[in-house]
């Protein structure tokens, strides 16, 4: 979800899908994240050109033989960004370390009010302060299951989705699959 500090959400659409639920998708990405991309076979790209028209959205065609291309740019969408959303978004020791930062401690807090106290304290940092901190925690997490994936020039384009997802064995095989599939 992350490239070169920009968050970036990229939603991937297959030719089972349906741009049904793409608007509701996308308002809840835009709660949290700046710039939004929809990545579909490129036999969709019109459909979802069509769906997404007048939006921010970017769109990627997954062509044959897996390769991918641009065919929107997406634009930045800050609007939306709701702190809430964001800290949802985090682990408890990236939230910890975001309100040390902007507050220069977190209280001691029983574990029953934590959530409670710790979200008051956020939302007393500006949203778009708060979107930096929370950037920063996201690119700062390690992965766990697909480094070895986000590391091959051919996931470039998706190198930000697979270190949101860090899809486990079975994961990184259904995405493979996926791909080839789309080898002709």
């Amino acid at each position: 979800m992350l490239v070169n500090g920009r968050g970036i959400v990229y939603e991937i659409k297959t030719e089972y899908d349906s741009p049904e639920k793409l608007t509701s998708q996308i308002a809840s990405y835009y709660r949290a994240f700046p710039f939004v991309n929809v990545v579909t076979d490129a036999s969709q790209a019109a459909k979802y050109q069509r769906a997404l028209e007048g939006s921010s959205v970017g769109i990627y065609a997954v062509g044959r033989r897996g390769t991918l291309s641009q065919v929107r740019e997406m634009k930045p969408f800050y609007s939306d960004l709701d702190v809430k959303t964001m800290f949802n978004t985090l682990r408890q020791r990236e939230v910890e370390a975001i309100l040390t930062q902007y507050h220069g401690e977190v209280p001691a807090t029983p574990n029953g009010i934590r959530y409670t106290t710790y979200l008051s304290l956020a939302l007393q940092i500006p949203t778009m302060e708060f979107q930096q901190y929370m950037l920063a925690a996201l690119k700062g997490r390690r992965l766990v299951h697909s480094r070895d994936l986000v590391l091959k020039p051919s996931m470039e384009p998706l190198r930000a989705l697979l270190v949101q997802l860090d899809p486990n064995q079975a994961g990184r095989a259904n995405l493979a699959r996926w791909l080839e599939a789309k080898e002709i």
